[in-house]
């Protein structure tokens, strides 16, 4: 069953609040919502799928559908700009690609935590297949 219009301006809202907890299910996994704290005096959005944040989840070739489906794709080049130049001024453009095959490359990886409530509900909307089970705390949380 799809979500609503009505409902995900209930998600929104509860994400948005002091303590919020929404639960969805996609496939055989239970998505759940929760503010945490990250750095001190700073928060945000964790996703927990069937309760856990495992480490391994974040590296691409770890990464289970779910995963990718519900968790922020982030991507970081393998060297940086200043780096690229400095090689590149070295051995020139030719040289460099033949030394440094990946020079220009980027590792992509999975991040459980949205900063904004807006962001991870623009994202779970795309997301086919996703049902709601609760918003707000229920008595066994």
């Amino acid at each position: 069953m799809s979500i609503s219009k009505e409902q995900w301006a209930a998600i929104l809202e509860e994400l948005k609040g002091f303590m919020p907890s929404v639960k969805f299910t996609l496939g055989d996994d239970e998505i759940s919502i929760k503010k945490v704290l990250v750095k001190e005096n700073k928060t945000a959005l964790a996703v927990y799928i069937n309760g856990e944040i495992k480490g391994g989840w974040m590296m691409e070739d770890q990464a289970t559908e779910t995963v990718k489906k519900c968790w922020r794709t982030r991507t970081q080049a393998l060297y940086s700009s200043n780096n690229i130049k400095k090689i590149e001024k070295l051995y020139g453009k030719r040289g460099a690609k033949k030394l440094y095959p990946e020079l220009r490359d980027k590792a992509v990886y999975y991040d459980p935590f949205f900063n904004t409530a807006n962001s991870i509900v623009s994202k779970y909307k795309r997301i086919e297949g996703l049902s709601l089970i609760t918003i707000g705390h229920t008595a066994d949380a």
